[in-house]
């Protein structure tokens, strides 16, 4: 059903680019959700594979997050072992903003994560869900390690914006 409606909205965005409406459901509905995306960045630092967590980035990061691709090698060699478990940790929040600019939605979640060494971390991850006024800020924003004790590790890319 939801491809049904994502595939509607992408037809009618082709009549009415400029609809907010239709282009703030479009996004919203385009989100994977956390759980999706909590698999996919697992299998991904378990595989090396850096390539696949830099997809996830918005087209605004990848284009302004220097060395991207290094700093997200970088975190990956930073967890020590293999992830055998992790589930979000509860911490985190939502924004959800609509004025005369348009209108943004976001979140920010946290990844508990154990490594087969019995190493303990948090991963951070921010995402851009809905942004009307620039739709190349959707995706993701931030990706953040932390040791168990909430020690920075690496931090991927923070933007000030």
């Amino acid at each position: 059903m939801t491809k049904i409606i994502v595939s509607l909205l992408a037809f009618l965005l082709t009549f009415f680019p400029n609809s907010a409406f239709l282009v703030s459901n479009h996004q919203n509905l385009s989100f994977l959700g956390k759980d999706t995306i909590n698999d996919i960045i697992v299998e991904a630092i378990n595989n090396d594979d850096a390539d696949t967590i830099e997809s996830l980035f918005s087209q605004h990061t990848k284009e302004n997050g220097d060395n991207l691709n290094q700093k997200i090698k970088d975190l990956i060699v930073a967890i020590d072992g293999d992830i055998i478990e992790y589930y979000d940790s509860g911490k985190g929040g939502d924004g959800d903003v609509s004025n005369s600019t348009g209108h943004l939605k976001d979140t920010l979640w946290a990844l508990y994560l154990k490594t087969d060494t019995g190493n303990e971390y948090l991963l951070y991850v921010s995402w851009v869900i809905v942004n009307t006024a620039d739709s190349s800020k959707v995706g993701m924003k931030t990706i953040g390690l932390f040791d168990l004790y909430q020690n920075p590790v690496a931090i991927v890319y923070n933007p000030t914006i």
